[in-house]
Parts: C-alpha cells; sequence; structure tokens
C-alpha cells in the first residue's frame, strides 16, 4: 500500500505528531550537549508501523578551548625555526583541525589536522612575535584565539672584519667592526686576551711602545 506517514522520538521521550512520510527529515535537538538517541517509525496507508531502529547522533554546540607555547615557553629564539605546542579540551566530539596567523588573524593558515606540536617558521624583521592558534571541533566549532609570543633575536654578524693597522712608537692604531643584530655586545682583544673596558665597535690602542 506504499508508506504514508512517519513519527520521530528523542531519547525515547514522546512521539512527534504524524506527518507524509519522506526520505529527509530536519529535527532540532534540544537539552545538553552529549549523544542523542533518534527514534524513527514510519506507517504505510493500511496503518501498519514499523521502526527504523536508533540513531544516536552527538550535539556539540560548545566550542573547544586551546592552549599555545613557542619553545615551551622561552623569551627568547636566535632561530627562526620553532615548535609551536598545543593543548585543547573538547568533551563531546574531539578536536580535529587547526590553524595558525602570525599577522594578528587578518590571515589564517589552511585548516590542517590537528596535532600536539608543529614545527613552524618565523617570518619578518628581529623583534617580538606572537602566534595564534584556533582549533575545530568535528560538530565544526572553532574555538576562540589562543595566542604566544617570542622575541626573536638573530646572532650577530660581522659584515666588515677590522683592518690591519699599522703606527709609529708614540701614536695610536685605531680599529672598527660593523655588524648586523639587535644590540650586538663586543669585547676586543689582545693576544687572545680581553681587553679592560675594548667593549664598542670600536677601539683605540693606548700610546703604543716598541714592545707592542
Amino acid at each position: 500500500s506504499g508508506l504514508d506517514t512517519m513519527q520521530f522520538s528523542v531519547e525515547f521521550g514522546p512521539w512527534s505528531l504524524p506527518e507524509p512520510y519522506a526520505e529527509t527529515k530536519f529535527l532540532t535537538l534540544t537539552g545538553s550537549d552529549g549523544s542523542k538517541r533518534i527514534n524513527c517509525r514510519v506507517f504505510d496507508k493500511a496503518g501498519n508501523s514499523k521502526s527504523t531502529g536508533v540513531s544516536i547522533v552527538k550535539l556539540d554546540r560548545t566550542p573547544p578551548t586551546c592552549t599555545l607555547s613557542i619553545n615551551s615557553g622561552a623569551q627568547y629564539t636566535n632561530s627562526r625555526d620553532v615548535t609551536l605546542t598545543m593543548t585543547v579540551a573538547d568533551g563531546t566530539t574531539g578536536v580535529d583541525m587547526m590553524q595558525f596567523s602570525e599577522d594578528n588573524g587578518l590571515s589564517w593558515t589552511t585548516p590542517e589536522a590537528y596535532n600536539a606540536t608543529r614545527a613552524w617558521t618565523l617570518s619578518g624583521a628581529e623583534g617580538s612575535k606572537t602566534i595564534l592558534l584556533k582549533v575545530r571541533d568535528r560538530a565544526d566549532n572553532w574555538s576562540n584565539p589562543a595566542s604566544a609570543s617570542i622575541d626573536l633575536v638573530m646572532p650577530p654578524v660581522i659584515t666588515a672584519q677590522p683592518s690591519d693597522a699599522s703606527a709609529d712608537e708614540g701614536s695610536t692604531a685605531a680599529f672598527s667592526v660593523t655588524t648586523t643584530g639587535t644590540d650586538p655586545t663586543y669585547q676586543w682583544q689582545k693576544n687572545q686576551v680581553d681587553i679592560p673596558l675594548a667593549t664598542s665597535n670600536s677601539y683605540t690602542t693606548p700610546t703604543l711602545t716598541m714592545a707592542d
């Protein structure tokens, strides 16, 4: 006689009013997040009913939460290559995706499978670097961003070595060096021994003697 009407019950509650049979049905789940048991029964035109069984779906309207650290919380790094460490919490469907931003959320990386650690290469000039993290659960809820910062301080590089100099006895000799880097420190040496107070990018000797 063909199918005629259908009814639904959620969590073994009362049956819904009969409605014309259709292959799909939009249901609005209520109550707290978690597993929901949905039962459906259909009736043919002769009034015979049949249960289609119980389907279990997870209602998850709560975004996950996350935290982020860079190099285990270090304040400084002298390398652009760092390690990001993530912790997440989601009590219903679990976290499956993550994405990152290094421009304060103006742009984000393509979502990728969640992992507790990730290699990252810092971009741009030296200084404070902040990375944002968002994670998504399997119900497509995205977390609020978490952030972590680290100061990128690259090792100084000598771009111009001191030049050899010659001077007469009783005069002085001047040397200088050119470097890159943020606030480099200097220490001049003579015969591989530190010269006291010679800690700038230039050095002028005391009055020279024949011993020098």
